[in-house]
């Protein structure tokens, strides 16, 4: 791809070319095309994403007959994206790596939600879509975050290294969005079509394995903080020490200082993300409260109707499995 250089400096005049690939689709950097004018594709993703979660869920019965009914071959789909998502995430690690990337301990994909874009994506390469329940609530809520605070333009950090200006003639563009829209897309879709039940044991079993790679992460990010090369000087979940960490100033209008120190902050993230954790998860099971009626039982005319009805997955959490195997065992 031939990129004119003189063009670009002038739409762009804070940056200069320090990668491999340039100013290319292929380049860090971004090529000749800014977020900010970029924005269209952004609001017709986001309306694509909402009008697509809102069609899932407002016709799930029929969504989950077409599963039922084409089981073998929704699965082997999902597997098909399963690759396609685990081979995305590499070729953004390789092309990151040869095009001079300077934070290479992003190479290493423990961001938010790529992190669980891979564990969701090797579940479905594995055929272990169940795994959903574990992995799909922290999945839409990271995935719906980043969403909302994308922003790809440039900045005072990225001058530094000669600026950055992603748009949509640039792959990190389209990189960021498809994980990020996958994310919630693909673990809205399968909670739809499995229904999983969710009991106490899940959430517990799910917020203790966060919590303890939470810290895991924390301790990474100090043990790495030192490394004599600064381009592996990790702030992995946003939780790496002040010197390569600039969320406690953004942070500190909204929750005061102290909420947002180091390290205090880890309480503060492992305080915010229960409470949405919990949240999300109590609006995943009371998902079934609404019943969409989109034709009349006696005349059989098409027509649009809510139903409030009593939540089972609710009466699953509540009573429990042990219920369930009791009832059995009794038959």
């Amino acid at each position: 791809m031939n990129i004119n250089y003189e063009v670009v400096s002038k739409l762009l005049p804070e940056r200069n070319p320090s990668g491999y690939f340039g100013f290319s689709f292929l380049s860090w950097q971004g090529s000749s095309i800014s977020f900010k004018d970029s924005m269209w594709a952004v609001y017709l993703i986001y309306f694509a994403i909402i009008s697509l979660t809102l069609g899932m869920y407002i016709f799930k019965t029929q969504v989950r007959n077409v599963y039922l009914v084409n089981q073998q071959r929704t699965i082997y789909i999902l597997q098909g994206m399963g690759f396609f998502l685990f081979a995305l995430t590499i070729f953004r690690t390789i092309i990151l790596a040869v095009g001079g990337y300077p934070n290479l301990w992003e190479l290493v994909p423990f961001h938010f939600c790529r992190m669980f874009v891979i564990m969701i994506s090797v579940s479905l390469m594995f055929k272990k879509i169940n795994l959903i329940k574990y992995l799909g609530v922290f999945a839409i809520g990271g995935g719906i975050i980043g969403l909302l605070i994308s922003d790809l333009s440039n900045s005072e950090y990225w001058v530094k290294f000669g600026g950055m200006e992603i748009g949509i003639d640039n792959y990190i563009f389209w990189d960021f969005f498809i994980i990020h829209a996958s994310s919630v897309l693909l673990s809205f879709y399968i909670f739809v079509i499995l229904k999983p039940k969710i009991y106490k044991s899940t959430i517990t079993y799910s917020f203790l394995s966060m919590f303890v790679f939470t810290l895991c992460i924390f301790g990474l990010n100090i043990a790495f903080s030192n490394v004599s090369d600064p381009r592996w000087r990790p702030n992995w979940f946003y939780l790496g020490i002040p010197e390569l960490n600039g969320i406690d100033e953004m942070l500190e209008p909204y929750i005061g200082k102290f909420a947002s120190s180091y390290p205090a902050i880890l309480g503060t993230f492992i305080s915010i993300g229960s409470a949405m954790y919990i949240g999300f998860t109590m609006i995943c099971i009371n998902s079934d409260r609404l019943e969409f009626i989109l034709r009349d039982e006696k005349t059989k005319a098409i027509c649009f109707k809510i139903k409030i009805v009593s939540s089972n997955n609710m009466k699953h959490f509540i009573e429990g499995p042990k219920k369930k195997y009791r009832e059995n065992y009794n038959n």
